[in-house]
């Protein structure tokens, strides 16, 4: 508490500290921009460079310790996966191929650590479990979507759409989908692509189950159905595991009662069955995404989602 000078009460103001996106907007220049300055890194014009220093000069900045991580030799580059994940992993592997081709150091980091983080640059691959406090200039994210960096991900929706009118060229008339919680933003393009399918080909006779993703959850689902339907598609290959089980354990054989689809050709490499689903590159979008990071092809401030390509694998044929 401070005193005016007639002795009235006032309350100190609380100044706002100031982050690398002020001086940027102060300078007129991009946050990569300002942070190469500061780490004194990468080839910066003359000019742009005295603009920032002006600023920082001006305001009396202090870079927070992501800002400088870099310079002070601390974890400059960081990967955060979820181990879990198979789809995950193999977005990891992509990401190691061109760390190793380049000699890049970095620190890993499980999504299950617990902490807050701090990185000039972080990658994050696949859906994390729960929320994690991560700081760092620029983020990308690889297999999945965020809002607060570049994401590089496979197009679900037109998955989902290839899938409808696959199964649809092989006589499927009638359709059941199960996918994960809609929030999640792989299930929520792949239940649009999905919902596009129907209306192009004029199917009215379909229904949608949401829940979690997994194998349980595709076993309960389906048993449950009073009917089978000629094609069941699942945002994922866990739930379609799922389902064949659930067909399996009623007599019906999955191959040829009903046509099984999946997202991911990830179960198609550790198991017997065979289904329809979607090959997603995932090394592929792990390497764009290390490219990404390390280019500087895009600006943090500036989020971009690239969608990658996918193409649908009929194991039955």
């Amino acid at each position: 508490m401070l005193l005016a000078t007639d002795g009235r009460a006032v309350r100190r103001k609380t100044l706002k500290r100031l982050t690398i996106k002020d001086i940027a907007s102060r300078a007129g220049v991009s946050v990569s921009t300002v942070s190469r300055v500061l780490n004194n890194k990468g080839n910066v014009d003359n000019v742009l460079r005295e603009k920032v220093m002006d600023v920082v000069k001006s305001t009396g900045f202090r870079p927070s310790n992501a800002a400088v991580s870099f310079r002070k030799g601390m974890d400059s580059i960081g990967v955060i996966a979820n181990m879990d994940d198979e789809a995950s992993v193999r977005v990891l592997k992509g990401v190691l191929q061109v760390f190793s081709q380049r000699g890049v150091w970095f620190r890993f980091v499980s999504c299950n650590d617990p902490g807050e983080l701090s990185f000039d640059k972080v990658l994050i691959t696949g859906d994390m479990p729960a929320p994690m406090q991560i700081q760092a200039q620029k983020k990308v994210y690889a297999g999945t979507w965020c809002a607060d960096g570049v994401s590089v991900c496979p197009n679900y929706y037109r998955s989902a759409f290839m899938v409808g009118e696959h199964l649809y060229s092989k006589g499927a008339r009638n359709f059941i989908l199960i996918t994960g919680e809609i929030k999640k933003y792989k299930h929520a393009r792949f239940y649009a692509g999905f919902l596009k399918a129907m209306y192009v080909k004029k199917i009215d006779e379909y229904s949608v189950f949401h829940g979690e993703v997994s194998a349980k959850f595709g076993f309960e689902t389906t048993k449950k159905l009073p009917l089978i339907p000629d094609a069941i598609i699942c945002s994922d290959d866990v739930l379609a595991l799922g389902v064949i089980k659930a067909l399996e354990s009623e007599g019906i054989n999955a191959l040829h009662k009903t046509i099984i689809a999946g997202c991911g050709n990830s179960l198609i490499l550790s198991t017997n069955y065979s289904f329809v689903t979607v090959e997603t590159f995932a090394e592929n979008i792990g390497t764009k995404a290390a490219e990404i990071l390390l280019n500087d092809l895009y600006e943090s401030d500036s989020p971009e989602t690239i969608l990658m390509p996918t193409k649908v694998i009929d194991h039955l044929e």
